[in-house]
């Protein structure tokens, strides 16, 4: 933290990350600074970004509300100020064959925003919808491998507030379901699709609440 000269470099790196085009800097950006939040990724990309904007979102980033409130600090006893978590984000990585056609059928069946496709070729992609965000990495196999007794393996899990409806319209839409509509017997209703690789993706209701609280008072009892 008393290290401004690293500071500063890292503001300086973040200048040049945006203008070489880096896609991996939009999301920071839109998380950090107010005026790229409602952005796309190309328009994150295009906008003006100068070494004062670097400056902020590294201070944001640390806790700070400036960058002055930054360089203040170093000045202070005891030890720097974490910077503050809303929440955390994990993102699962889907491996597929073909990565042109598997974000094609993400976005023409499951309805979900391509939002980037990263080479030349394209290897590595993200989809997302209504803040379900998951990652696609091509890959000449498949690196998995299941015996019959293990049963079926899920790529993705992602919790839906009406999954009947969604099952409806993906079924429109030509979804291969793997397996149908149903209730759990744990009180969820759950569907599950393959996509072109067979990775299967399920969608489901929320936890009925009157399993949660069951949940937590077997919790407490044991």
């Amino acid at each position: 933290m008393n290290d401004l000269g690293n500071l500063r470099k890292r503001a300086k790196q973040l200048v040049r990350d945006h203008g070489a085009g880096r896609i991996t800097i939009a999301e920071r950006l839109r998380s950090g600074l107010d005026r790229f939040s409602d952005m796309t990724d190309d328009e994150v990309l295009a906008a003006p970004f100068a070494l004062h904007d670097a400056q902020l979102l590294i201070a944001r980033e640390l806790g700070f509300e400036n960058w002055a409130g930054l360089m203040q600090s170093r000045d202070r006893p005891g030890p720097p100020r974490a910077a503050p978590m809303s929440s955390w984000q994990a993102y699962s990585q889907v491996f597929v064959r073909d990565l042109e056609a598997s974000l094609e059928w993400y976005r023409d069946v499951l309805n979900f925003d391509v939002d980037y496709a990263y080479g030349s070729p394209p290897f590595y992609g993200q989809v997302s919808r209504r803040g379900a965000v998951f990652n696609l990495r091509r890959t000449a196999t498949t690196p998995w491998t299941t015996s019959p007794d293990e049963g079926d393996l899920l790529a993705v899990r992602i919790e839906v507030e009406d999954v009947k409806a969604l099952f409806l319209e993906v079924r429109a839409r030509g979804a291969k379901l793997h397996q149908t509509l149903r209730t759990e017997p744990w009180g969820q209703v759950t569907f599950v699709v393959a996509d072109p690789d067979g990775n299967l993706i399920s969608f489901g209701s929320p936890m009925p609440e009157t399993n949660r609280i069951q949940e937590a008072a077997d919790d407490i009892h044991d």
